[in-house]
Formats: C-alpha cells, sequence, structure tokens
C-alpha cells in the first residue's frame, strides 16, 4: 500500500455533494476541462464519505477524493480494534466499488479524529459540537482504518487531519484533531513510514 500521492502538485476542490453539483455535471465537467487546459497536475475533487457514490463527474478526473470521515462505531466510548477495524474496511469498500465502477484511484483526502468519547461515533463533527468527555479514540480510529486498508489496494494516498504547523492545538484545545505529541502520531508515523 503506498501512503503518500505522487509528489507532484495536485488540485482539489471541497468537501460533499451539494444538490446543485450533482445536477450540474456538464458544468463541472467544463471547469475540469479549463482546469485541465492550464494545469498538468493531479485533479481531484473532496468528496464527504457519504457522497462518494453520487458524484456524478469521477471520470473527468485523476483520482476519487474521499474525506473519510464514516462512523465506526455505534455508541461512544473504547470499542475492540477488530469492530473498528470492520467499520472501516465496511466504508472502504464503498469506495473501492466506486474505483472499480470508473476506473479511478481513491485518495482519503482527509481521514481525521478527535480525541474525545464520540470520535469513532461522528468523526466528522467540530470539538466545539462535541460535548463529549476527553478520550484517547483518535489513535484506534488511526491504526482500525490503516489496518483495513491492507485489503483495499484501489486507495492510493492518505493525507492526515490535522497538524498545524504553528506545533499547537490552536482553538481545538486537548480534546481536537491535532496529533502532534500525542499516542496517534506513533501510530501514523509508523504506517507513513516507508519500507
Amino acid at each position: 500500500m503506498t501512503t503518500t500521492p505522487p509528489r507532484r502538485v495536485r488540485a482539489c476542490d471541497d468537501v460533499g455533494v451539494p444538490p446543485a453539483t450533482r445536477r450540474a455535471p456538464t458544468r463541472w465537467r467544463a471547469l475540469i476541462a479549463a482546469v485541465r487546459a492550464r494545469y498538468r497536475g493531479t485533479l481531484t475533487y473532496a468528496a464527504g464519505w457519504s457522497d462518494v457514490e453520487r458524484v456524478p463527474f469521477w471520470d473527468a478526473l485523476d483520482v476519487i477524493g474521499v474525506d473519510h470521515y464514516a462512523p465506526l462505531a455505534r455508541e461512544e466510548g473504547p470499542r475492540a480494534m477488530e469492530a473498528v477495524e470492520s467499520a472501516a474496511r465496511e466504508a472502504l469498500q464503498r469506495y473501492a466499488a466506486v474505483s472499480a465502477r470508473v476506473g479511478r484511484p481513491v485518495w482519503l483526502t482527509e481521514l481525521g479524529f478527535r480525541r474525545d468519547a464520540r470520535a469513532l461515533v461522528e468523526p466528522w463533527a467540530w470539538v466545539a459540537q462535541s460535548r463529549a468527555p476527553e478520550m484517547d479514540l483518535q489513535s484506534l480510529g488511526y491504526a482500525a482504518t490503516l489496518r483495513a486498508l491492507r485489503g483495499v489496494p484501489c486507495v492510493q494516498g492518505v493525507f492526515a487531519w490535522k497538524w498545524f504547523s504553528s506545533g499547537g492545538d490552536e482553538e481545538e484545545g486537548s480534546r481536537g484533531f491535532a496529533f502532534e505529541h500525542r499516542p496517534a502520531e506513533a501510530v501514523l508515523r509508523e504506517a507513513f513510514t516507508a519500507r
């Protein structure tokens, strides 16, 4: 499994597939063609995990981009690695089906977890939205998802969310997405180290 994308500049548009996007694939295709006329790098679109099957123009792009915040548990609190890995694998298989259908590889354009008790139930929620107590499910979320990726070869890139250039956790505090100087950093370091 390659955990880093090719070393060239990439262009990526943002998350979710609003109804206007689904209703206007011709506009998107025209935009993609216009960008390709001026830009020779890799092009992708970052769809939300729940929208990846509804993007009507994957075939016009180089890569299927997914902000992978699929729920990996139904209840808050600690979970067994195997259960979380199974939930991650289920979501990844959905992306693999899209990949097979359109003939494009997948990048997880965002993969991130907070450090709180609901991190696996609602990985997409910002710290301010989640009032759950602090708990390190971040490491478990990363480890389980990265283990599940071993069986999904179409996923050829992973971008971990979130590393602050300042080295701090900024406005998020100890329950946030930042993984620097936390146990999840070691999980990611091991996964991203070339073997």
